[in-house]
């Protein structure tokens, strides 16, 4: 998960050293809280991206998140459940609604073969 500010060069210079000094790949968490001009540039890399599926209710969000959707860049859905917050879950399905069902197959059949494929993290 990033911090909740403007990403600098520090970090992204930092994620981009753990991607060429080793074979992990990140999953960024919550691709969504950030500003698209960050996420763009880190997406740049090769990594992975969460989206928070409340996040799709937004057209603007749909807008600029579809297409890591679509060149398979998204592992996940997240709901940000805590805890039992009331209607947290209407908002979850809400998101998934408003990108389709052919788009959530797509994302869903990608994370099944994602996970599938990946290496155990045995050096870790």
């Amino acid at each position: 998960e990033l911090p909740y500010q403007r990403l600098n060069n520090q970090l992204f210079y930092s994620i981009e050293n753990i991607i060429h000094t080793t074979s992990i790949r990140p999953v960024l968490a919550h691709v969504d809280r950030y500003h698209p001009d960050d996420i763009a540039d880190l997406m740049n890399l090769p990594l992975y991206a969460q989206i928070n599926a409340e996040s799709l209710k937004e057209r603007k969000n749909r807008k600029w998140l579809s297409s890591y959707m679509e060149a398979d860049r998204v592992v996940g859905f997240g709901s940000d459940l805590h805890g039992a917050e009331k209607d947290a879950l209407k908002g979850y399905l809400k998101g998934l609604s408003k990108i389709g069902s052919k788009k959530e197959e797509r994302v869903n059949a990608f994370a099944a073969s994602f996970l599938k494929n990946a290496e155990r993290l045995n050096k870790i």
